[in-house]
């Protein structure tokens, strides 16, 4: 294999010379006791393992050679290289398709869901039967290895995106919503029909143009005109909401089976959530919606308890006193709504507390010096992997 790589003139000549060698390295690559004894692996050199073990040998043995090493060696081993260093997660395609970048936000010590796009993808893709993972970026605090992986791909800093395995081992950078549905799950065309403006803007902006129009003040309470550009913005989110209340009259899911499907994940994280914040922002306009569309309510509470649906949101539906949805809602006040602060409810601030504590120690831990010692550098590779080094 090595002689193969760096010398391939050697290399034939070591087969013309010794033909039945080639034959029984190919034999015993495949016998169960080597293959045990390499965890697994035969001897293609673009393995992970393969590349360390050649990068090791020309480190070790042969430094004046470090240019006859094959560039995809050092295109393999990168995101182990990063992994190791502690800069970035593991970004390999030993045992998944894809590596979906999906938005999150830090709840204590760890980071959660809170992107309707990112979700929209996921459960897309779940369905579609893609081995995929989720790596979580905190929308407050992007992380540097996340924006030199946009730069590097001339990007926007945003969620979702993702990196997908192409044939030849290689990776592709695919960014935004739709293009992603359309790379990873594209609609089968059944159930009800959605087109992008659907979702965003469709149901996005009426329902944005709603909220940011709740009054804070007590004389916007009062002033006639404001309160009546308020119910006309309400109407306008519900009459979006009408059409999906009225594909599911005579339908479970939007997909229009027995169970949730393409048209579902468009809809359900975008719907959820705006549903939900209405009710504990405004619940006379909470009320119209129940009133006026019951058939979405009910696909709501259908859909939180579908399997891909739990495993989307780690298994919080939309009961606005979880800490993932309180923060959520806490969020995108901040971000969106700043004026509307006072309208946040008192129960999010006392659920988030605890968090809040907890994010605070840890952003003093990080904060602090550096304690002096050995360092123990680890590979990013598994460490199943660690014995086919050896030499």
């Amino acid at each position: 294999m090595f002689s193969r790589v760096c010398d391939p003139e050697g290399a034939a000549y070591v087969q013309s010379q010794c033909p039945r060698v080639k034959a029984w390295v190919e034999r015993c690559s495949k016998d169960p006791v080597v293959l045990k004894a390499r965890c697994g692996l035969n001897f293609d050199p673009r393995l992970p393992a393969n590349c360390a073990a050649m990068q090791k040998m020309v480190g070790k043995y042969f430094k004046h050679q470090a240019d006859l090493l094959p560039s995809f060696v050092d295109e393999v081993l990168a995101p182990y290289d990063a992994f190791a260093s502690g800069s970035a997660p593991l970004l390999a395609f030993e045992d998944v398709d894809v590596h979906l970048f999906a938005g999150g936000l830090r709840l204590g010590d760890k980071l959660v869901e809170s992107c309707i796009f990112s979700d929209n993808v996921y459960a897309a893709c779940i369905q579609a039967g893609w081995k995929l993972r989720r790596h979580w970026i905190d929308l407050e605090d992007k992380p540097q290895w996340f924006l030199d992986l946009v730069e590097k791909n001339e990007a926007k800093a945003e969620t979702p995106c993702a990196l997908i395995k192409k044939a030849d081992g290689s990776a592709e950078f695919v960014i935004d919503t739709t293009k992603l549905l359309e790379r990873l799950a594209p609609s089968k065309g059944e159930g009800f029909p959605v087109a992008d403006a659907d979702v965003m803007p469709g149901l996005m902006m009426p329902w944005f143009g709603f909220q940011a129009s709740l009054p804070v003040l007590v004389r916007d309470v009062r002033d006639a005109a404001k309160a009546s550009a308020k119910e006309e913005k309400l109407t306008a989110f519900v009459e979006r909401l009408k059409l999906l209340d009225a594909y599911l009259q005579d339908h479970d899911y939007l997909s229009g089976g027995s169970a949730p499907g393409w048209s579902d994940w468009r809809f359900i994280f975008l719907a959820g959530i705006t549903v939900m914040m209405t009710r504990n922002f405004d619940a006379d306009g909470g009320t119209k919606i129940e009133e006026q569309c019951p058939k979405v309510i009910a696909w709501i509470n259908r859909l939180t308890r579908d399997p891909i649906f739990l495993r989307t949101r780690e298994g919080v539906a939309y009961d606005p006193r979880a800490p993932q949805n309180a923060l959520s809602m806490r969020h995108l006040v901040h971000k969106y709504f700043k004026h509307q602060k006072d309208l946040v409810p008192a129960f999010v601030d006392e659920v988030l507390a605890p968090f809040d504590a907890v994010a605070a120690t840890a952003k003093q831990k990080a904060a602090a010096p550096a304690t002096k010692g050995n360092a123990i550098a680890q590979s990013g590779l598994q460490k199943k992997e660690l014995a086919t080094f050896c030499l």
